[in-house]
């Protein structure tokens, strides 16, 4: 959960992967996102994420995704990674989300006015 985040900001995550199979994850790339996340620097595995297409079995990479809310209010995605498990294609998901909340404002009071 990214917590509530100003409309129009960029907070990144870092999400661990784990390949605790017997053999590599082959072929792994992100799946698309909505217009409210995203990979860091706009493609898998994010900027700073050690992902690459191969991960050996017991090893462990990291992505990076950004929640960007364009809007008030809650807003859900789903972390799609596409693999395959040496037999077949696999999709390991997991669901984020954040809410997105109008940016901080201040005013300034004049104060009182004074006639001397």
């Amino acid at each position: 959960d990214y917590g509530t985040q100003a409309i129009g900001s960029a907070t990144p995550r870092t999400f661990t992967l784990t390949n605790t199979g017997g053999v590599s994850a082959m072929g792994m790339n992100g799946g698309v996102f909505g217009a409210n996340f995203a990979f860091a620097g706009g493609s898998y595995p994010g900027t700073a994420g050690t992902c690459a297409a191969t991960l050996a079995p017991a090893a462990n990479c990291t992505v990076v995704v950004n929640f960007v809310p364009t809007a008030s209010g809650p807003l859900a995605d789903t972390l799609t990674i596409n693999y395959n498990d040496g037999a077949v294609a696999q999709v390991a998901t997991s669901v984020v989300q954040g809410t997105g909340a109008a940016p901080a404002l201040l005013t300034i009071d004049n104060g009182p006015t004074y006639n001397y």
